[in-house]
């Protein structure tokens, strides 16, 4: 399993958006604790959805994918500090971006011989948008005894009796850290994080009858 931060935003990142505004704030009990707080809460999910959206745009699969693969860690007034982690696998398996095979074998456990009959291998997929479709000769589409269905290839490609392994697709954490994409990811949240701070301090002032 893969484990990433992709977006962190704490305190020090609060007090410098909110530098003119911290003497004001300070007459509020928790003032800048509850505007920082409710800021990098609204924030996180916004930037879930870009990260999603990024790799969608990218890699040949559904934003919800992606989602299913980030975590929140939400800041508290106790501890201005929230995260957004990827925690996934960073890469799905290959199956998902199929697009056909030459011949689908409908079943096929681990410890299953290929007939020399159902020996036609081949897999079609698309992993990325911008890219053309890839054939891969030596793998095939499998069925497991547990009822996963996967895109598998021989370790021995001579050997038709060798064991099997499951085909992953490109990890698409790696993309989202990449140095362009983590700052394109980096520059929306940090444009949206300075929105809301700006918005929840002045409700916090509004709310104290400060302004």
């Amino acid at each position: 399993m893969h484990r990433g931060n992709l977006v962190l935003l704490d305190i020090d990142n609060a007090e410098v958006v909110l530098e003119s505004m911290l003497g004001v704030l300070s007459k509020v009990e928790l003032g800048f604790e509850k505007a920082g707080t409710r800021a990098i809460n609204k924030v996180l999910p916004y930037g879930g959805r870009q990260a999603a959206r990024m790799v969608s745009g990218e890699f040949n699969l559904p934003q919800r994918e992606v989602m299913d693969q980030l975590t929140i860690h939400r800041a508290t007034y106790s501890n201005v500090k929230g995260e957004l982690n990827f925690t996934g696998r960073g890469s799905l398996p290959l199956i998902r971006y199929a697009m056909g095979s030459k011949e689908p074998i409908a079943t096929m456990p681990s410890w299953y011989h290929t007939p020399e009959e159902e020996r036609a291998p081949g897999v079609v997929v698309k992993v990325k948008r911008v890219t053309g479709v890839s054939v891969l000769n030596s793998a095939f589409i499998a069925k497991m005894d547990s009822g996963h269905v996967g895109v598998f290839t021989r370790k021995d490609q001579s050997d038709w009796n060798s064991p099997i392994t499951e085909l992953y697709g490109t990890t698409y954490l790696a993309y989202l850290q990449e140095d362009l994409i983590a700052d394109e990811l980096e520059e929306k949240v940090s444009e949206r994080f300075e929105h809301n701070l700006e918005r929840e301090a002045a409700y916090v002032l509004h709310e104290a009858g400060l302004r």
